[in-house]
């Protein structure tokens, strides 16, 4: 028996003076990224059979997670395994200095970064938790860019140093097929992203 786990990244994040914000909190969605979520939620609503909802203790999921359960009808439930990638050494800093760190451009080799495979870690465990707890069923689980991109790029098989070539942006979600074999589909993508 198969179980689909919807991973949707929360939507855009009030943040006018471009803050790398990691963990911080103070950070809620935008009014943009209310929107993006509102229209998620629509589309799940309509295209699949939610049976749990989970998400990332950060506002930003919380948030998201909270007008996605507006919708589907289902109380969402915190999870740790879901919070952002962990870069204590960055926050507050501006985004701009972002690309000047050398995680960014070598993936693990930043020891201000959390390690690439604990959060495969984190994720797996979570992903292994649900799909044993609930065999057949859909579960939308909110959460970031990071922790999505690096464990679906994990599952796929894929160099996971490719991360940051790739775009996945604000309520995106994928829906992961776990079963004999896991199968990883692009779910949604908000109209206004850009």
């Amino acid at each position: 028996m198969t179980t689909k786990i919807i991973f949707v990244r929360h939507g855009e994040v009030y943040n006018p003076n471009e803050i790398l914000y990691g963990r911080l909190p103070g950070f809620p969605l935008s009014e943009k990224g209310r929107g993006q979520i509102s229209e998620f939620a629509g589309f799940v609503s309509e295209n699949a059979d939610v049976d749990g909802l989970y998400c990332s203790p950060l506002e930003r999921a919380l948030e998201s997670a909270a007008i996605i359960s507006s919708k589907i009808g289902i109380s969402p439930v915190v999870d740790d395994r879901l919070i952002e990638t962990g870069i204590p050494h960055y926050e507050g800093s501006k985004f701009g200095t972002l690309w000047d760190v050398p995680h960014t451009k070598k993936p693990g080799s930043d020891p201000n970064v959390e390690p690439f495979a604990e959060i495969v870690e984190r994720m797996d465990s979570f992903s292994s938790e649900v799909a044993l707890e609930s065999p057949g069923k859909t579960i939308v689980a909110v959460s970031h860019r990071d922790p999505i991109a690096i464990y679906t790029f994990h599952l796929k098989g894929r160099d996971l140093a490719e991360i940051y070539r790739e775009r996945f942006e604000v309520g995106e979600a994928v829906i992961c097929t776990f079963g004999s074999e896991v199968k990883i589909e692009s779910f949604f993508r908000p109209s206004s992203v850009d």
